[in-house]
């Protein structure tokens, strides 16, 4: 499957307590794109835990997060 984002590293996170070992899973995110204004995101981005994907999303200045939810999205 293709990433959108590269990730810079292919360690697992154990620290994460819901995600022991490291597994990978889809993330729905919701917040604003500084870059373009400020408008309004929602998107899935598939990750190994919260943080990652929180970092992953201060990298493309998408600071501005409403909420993210760990769920399998509906295009799958």
């Amino acid at each position: 499957m293709s990433k959108f984002f590269d990730y810079g590293d292919s360690g697992t996170n154990t620290s994460d307590e819901t995600n022991i070992g490291g597994e990978e899973r889809w993330f729905n995110i919701h917040g604003a794109d500084d870059s373009i204004g400020g408008i309004k995101l929602s998107f899935w981005l598939w990750g190994e835990s919260e943080d990652k994907i929180r970092s992953l999303c201060k990298q493309k200045d998408i600071v501005d997060i409403t909420k993210i939810i760990q769920k399998d999205p509906p295009f799958l």
